[in-house]
């Protein structure tokens, strides 16, 4: 197991990628689908939703780890980042790029967790713990990447929340 404590705030602002635009701030997290299968994913925040699009393919356990592994931005692809360069967050369009996309209202959040509790399946992927946005309708965890703040990110993520609703 790979749970580390995030000493690095994780942030990614517009701009630091050079994909979609218009997002304030976000984070770069894995999440598991189909059972066993993962995929990269930046979680941004918008003025209105989170919005989760696709950066990155499947995350496998490396047999060595080098410190590269332990930054969010190692796990993303720049040519999956290519497709969102002229898109803006908040359009339509940006939720074509891929059948993962998919958009929060930050209104309909209920509340986000973060928990150190260990991942099983992780490997010796570093990750940081993991953020649980829930809405009344579901509940999508997000495993942090390499070395983040998760404690930070699931608090500003809970005020943006807050001052939706």
């Amino acid at each position: 197991m790979s749970l580390i404590l995030g000493t690095e705030s994780g942030i990614i602002r517009d701009g630091d990628l050079p994909g979609p635009h218009g997002f304030f701030w976000g984070f770069i997290a894995l999440e598991y689908y189909a059972l066993i299968a993962n995929r990269v994913l930046a979680i941004l925040e918008t003025s209105h939703h989170v919005i989760v699009i696709r950066v990155g393919g499947l995350v496998v356990a490396p047999l060595h780890l080098t410190n590269a592994w332990y930054e969010p931005r190692f796990y993303v692809s720049d040519s999956l980042l290519a497709k969102y360069a002229p898109v803006a967050a908040e359009s339509a369009e940006v939720l074509k790029v891929s059948r993962a996309n998919r958009r929060i209202a930050l209104s309909g959040i209920t509340v986000v967790t973060f928990t150190t509790r260990p991942k099983w399946g992780m490997g010796s992927v570093p990750y940081s713990g993991r953020i649980i946005i829930a809405t009344a309708a579901s509940t999508r965890e997000f495993i942090l990447l390499g070395n983040q703040r998760g404690e930070e990110l699931a608090a500003k993520l809970n005020s943006a929340s807050a001052m939706a609703r």
